[in-house]
């Protein structure tokens, strides 16, 4: 693992093979931390992982997959939301609701084709869309947090790894790291817990994990669920215990829900999740006159 410097602050339809042993220690240079340097917070929290399995994403077709959705009570608001976008298509998108006062809260990704959520009520203040060929774009994102922009999205493409960040101004964060593995980077994680870091996004290239931490959350406790499947009896348990879900994502082999109870009320206190086979466009609708919107979303394995 090789460990960055520091910087100096801070609808489109808008509808195993085995590895030689070798492998473990080529994985050691797959891996790298970037850390953004400012200060404040702390906290303490617990992971629970299967164990992980290292493939060569090249040599494995994605399997059938279906949408993960979650969904918050909030105030009544405006929702744009787009799917089945091109690079070109998503970025005409972005650049159009930002310029009607919308903002991103959440980019998601299938078969190389961008589904993109926008509201237009969050705190965010400022925001830039950076659509990348690498996963992730190191010196962009470095210098966006050198402006005080902080990650606040993120997803990638399953095959060709091209990459969508979004960063914004207006967050409660106060420093920031980013930690790209082949493995989902649990040990990293409860590290940096350690630290007063909370997982604030997260993102996949193939098999490759991209997780995002940020001090000054606004977290109390935090879990990580992490399964080969999306596990819907342990979410709804940890959500009967106060947890709500913060963010999500899934790889090729493996689907991960973050869960965290906040320190102070986020707006909203009540979440419902779906799981379908296809972007849930009439479900995003049908909950809009109930007050119910989009907040999180990923495509991920199902049972083949």
């Amino acid at each position: 693992m090789a460990e960055s410097k520091e910087s100096p602050r801070k609808r489109e339809k808008t509808m195993i093979d085995q590895e030689p042993s070798c492998s473990n220690l080529i994985s050691l240079f797959d891996e790298f931390v970037i850390d953004e340097s400012k200060k404040v917070g702390e906290k303490r929290g617990r992971v629970k992982a299967d164990a992980n399995v290292d493939m060569d994403p090249k040599e494995n077709a994605r399997p059938p997959s279906q949408w993960f959705s979650v969904y918050n009570a909030r105030k009544p608001m405006k929702q744009r939301y787009h799917y089945n976008l091109s690079d070109g298509r998503l970025l005409q998108h972005v650049e159009k609701g930002i310029s009607d006062k919308f903002r991103i809260t959440c980019v998601s990704c299938c078969s190389n084709l961008w589904a993109l959520i926008m509201d237009d009520e969050t705190n965010y203040t400022d925001q830039v869309c950076k659509l990348s060929p690498s996963f992730l774009p190191k010196e962009w994102i470095m210098e966006q947090w050198s402006k005080n922009f902080y990650i606040t999205s993120l997803a990638a493409g399953s095959k060709n790894r091209t990459s969508v960040v979004v960063m914004s101004k207006g967050t409660r964060y106060t420093q920031q790291s980013y930690k790209v593995s082949r493995s989902f980077p649990y040990v990293w994680i409860n590290k940096k817990w350690k630290e007063g870091f909370h997982v604030t996004s997260i993102g996949t290239a193939g098999i490759r994990w991209c997780i995002v931490m940020s001090r000054n959350a606004g977290f109390s406790d935090q879990v990580v669920e992490l399964d080969f499947l999306y596990p819907s009896e342990v979410i709804q348990k940890r959500l009967d215990e106060g947890y709500m879900i913060t963010a999500t994502a899934a790889s090729l082999a493996q689907s991960a829900v973050i869960l965290s109870i906040p320190s102070k009320l986020l707006g909203y206190e009540t979440q419902e999740t779906l799981v379908t086979p296809k972007f849930p466009s009439a479900h995003v609708k049908g909950k809009w006159p109930e007050n119910f919107y989009l907040s999180h979303l990923c495509n991920g394995p199902t049972v083949c």
